[in-house]
């Protein structure tokens, strides 16, 4: 009797559809489990005193862009609540203008540094909005928001009111890339 050709093809087909699923699986292991690894790597070099390796995963220039538009967005709403010819619509003013000076030297490597020094001391973060909302990486309990492939947000699990750092897909690793002081007032429209 002769042998049939069948169960040769049959396992070359399973053979075929498991080579198949493996790059799904990875990918699908990647997506599921990368932001969580980025987050861990900058809480373990943050604790650890390693400013190089956090600074791995920021993207200082898009960082910066990004508080420039929340302290501007805040400040101008709050100039525009102020009474007309006061002084602190006066102070407001004038505090757009210390805007983009304040975060080019508070958003650098060095800075972040100092922030990161802070995490171990246990002192709270005085300054700038941007360094502390930096602080919520020390937290423990972290939430993590998917949108879509390229973004994640990040917050302190249970606080509807915290700063959330948005982090942005850069090849096949994450990087921090715009912070969100107020999450629940509508998106600024960022400055030309």
């Amino acid at each position: 009797m002769p042998i049939s050709p069948r169960p040769a093809l049959r396992r070359a087909s399973v053979a075929v559809a498991s080579l198949a699923a493996v790059p799904v699986l990875a990918f699908g292991s990647w997506y599921a489990a990368s932001p969580r690894l980025t987050l861990n790597a900058m809480q373990s070099a943050a604790l650890s005193g390693d400013v190089s390796g956090f600074s791995d995963h920021v993207d200082y220039p898009a960082l910066r862009q990004s508080l420039k538009s929340e302290l501007r967005a805040r400040i101008t709403a709050e100039a525009d609540a102020a009474p007309r010819n006061s002084l602190k619509a006066l102070g407001l003013a004038m505090a757009i203008g210390f805007v983009e000076p304040l975060v080019d030297s508070s958003v650098s490597p060095e800075a972040v540094g100092l922030v990161i020094a802070s995490f171990g001391q246990g002192n709270p973060l005085a300054g700038s909005p941007a360094l502390e909302s930096l602080s919520l990486l020390a937290t423990p309990d972290l939430s993590i928001r998917r949108e879509g492939l390229d973004r994640f947000h990040v917050t302190v699990e249970g606080s509807a009111n915290a700063p959330e750092l948005l982090f942005q897909r850069d090849g096949w690793s994450w990087r921090l890339s715009g912070v969100d002081l107020d999450p629940l007032a509508p998106a600024p429209v960022p400055a030309a």
